[in-house]
């Protein structure tokens, strides 16, 4: 299973990010994963969180997450 590793922009509101989420648990496809967020603190630290459950990541969840409001880049991580 891969992951899709969203990077948020400093400051970024994650609500705007929850709707687009919400969506991708509708959408039926086959590659699923799960969700790593990075959000970047104004002090230079990152915190990285894990959302529960799996996802669709797939091409069209990719593009969806990239037009969010706040999200600098959307990174997919093969399974290990």
């Amino acid at each position: 299973m891969g992951a899709l590793k969203i990077r948020l922009a400093v400051g970024a509101f994650v609500g705007d990010l929850a709707g687009v989420v919400e969506h991708l648990t509708k959408l039926q496809d086959l590659e699923k994963g799960e969700l790593l967020i990075e959000m970047p603190l104004e002090d230079g630290r990152v915190v990285t969180m894990k959302l529960p459950s799996t996802y669709t990541i797939g091409l069209s969840a990719q593009r969806a997450l990239k037009e969010a409001p706040g999200v600098e880049r959307v990174e997919p991580l093969k399974a290990a």
